[in-house]
């Protein structure tokens, strides 16, 4: 079982907030809420779109074992530094960018944007791949076809 706290502390190129007023206004609810999760044996799921490297840290230190989504077109998002600096310490969930990615994308392009995705992710100690977002109408229903084969072809070997 997991439970999920969806709330947006980040903008394409920076935080919504001050790390200050993370602090004040919502990290210590947040902690209650996966405290009483942890206790009941749950697992605990932090929506956070944008950029909010600087929040990962805090999230974890509250309790979150996933963070959802991983949006790795926003500032400072790049997924060999997420893995480097919080792999092991947080589940990744997301990724696959849907803003550009599988909107434009070639399904070459989509392709080794998921192998860039598994290659840094795979390894830190805990990814879920998935889109970034939910898929929207303007997404070509062949990257579709393509996001979903590659995704079979990497599950199968």
């Amino acid at each position: 079982d997991i439970t999920v706290i969806h709330d947006d502390f980040g903008m394409q190129n920076g935080p919504i907030m001050s790390m200050e007023h993370f602090r004040e206004f919502w990290k210590p609810y947040l902690k209650r809420h996966f405290d009483l999760a942890h206790s009941h044996g749950i697992k605990t799921m932090m929506h956070s779109c944008g950029a909010v490297f600087n929040f990962i840290p805090e999230f974890i230190e509250i309790g979150a074992d996933i963070l959802d989504p991983v949006q790795v077109s926003a500032h400072g998002m790049d997924p060999a530094v997420l893995a480097r600096e919080f792999g092991g310490d947080i589940c990744f969930h997301g990724g696959i960018d849907t803003q550009s990615i599988l909107v434009s994308g070639s399904p070459d392009e989509i392709r080794r944007h998921i192998d860039c995705l598994v290659d840094n992710f795979s390894d830190s100690g805990g990814f879920i791949l998935a889109p970034s977002h939910y898929i929207q109408g303007d997404v070509p229903t062949e990257n579709l076809i393509a996001m979903f084969d590659h995704i079979e072809k990497i599950r199968n070997t």
